[in-house]
C-alpha cells in the first residue's frame, strides 16, 4: 500500500528512509490505515523524523475501487489529529507535480485545508 522505496517502513521500525539512494537519515515512520469489512484499504505513511524537521507525509494510498469516496481525505485528517495529539504543529508533504496522480493528492490537500502547493 505504499511505493517500493517505502515499503521497508511498514513494519513502522525507525529505519534509514532511503537506502538504496544512499540517505542515512533515521526516521520514524508513522501510519495510519482504513480498513472495510477486515480488510486494508487505505494508508497515509508519513516520516518523522530524528532531526528538527517537520513530520512529511510519504505516501498516501486508497484501494483503486475505493478512490473519490473521501478516504484519502479522512486519513490525512486523522493522521493530522495523531500528530496534534503528540505536540507536532505541522506536517509537510512533498510530491512532484505535473504527474497524473498530482491532481488527486492537491485535491486530498485542498479539502484539508492545507496551503496551495509551491513549484
Amino acid at each position: 500500500m505504499t511505493f517500493p522505496g517505502y515499503r521497508h517502513l511498514l513494519t513502522l521500525d525507525r529505519a534509514p528512509r532511503h537506502p538504496d539512494q544512499g540517505d542515512t537519515r533515521v526516521i520514524a515512520p508513522f501510519g495510519v490505515g482504513a480498513t472495510l469489512n477486515g480488510e486494508p484499504v487505505g494508508l497515509v505513511l508519513i516520516e518523522v523524523p530524528s532531526d528538527n524537521r517537520w513530520p512529511e507525509i510519504l505516501s498516501v494510498f486508497v484501494r483503486a475501487d475505493l478512490r473519490n469516496q473521501g478516504i484519502a481525505t479522512r486519513l490525512v485528517g486523522q493522521m493530522e489529529h495523531e500528530l496534534a495529539r503528540r505536540g507536532s504543529v505541522r506536517l509537510e508533504a512533498v510530491y512532484m507535480t505535473g504527474k497524473p496522480e498530482s491532481e488527486a493528492i492537491e485535491q486530498v490537500l485542498e479539502k484539508c485545508n492545507w496551503e496551495t502547493p509551491v513549484a
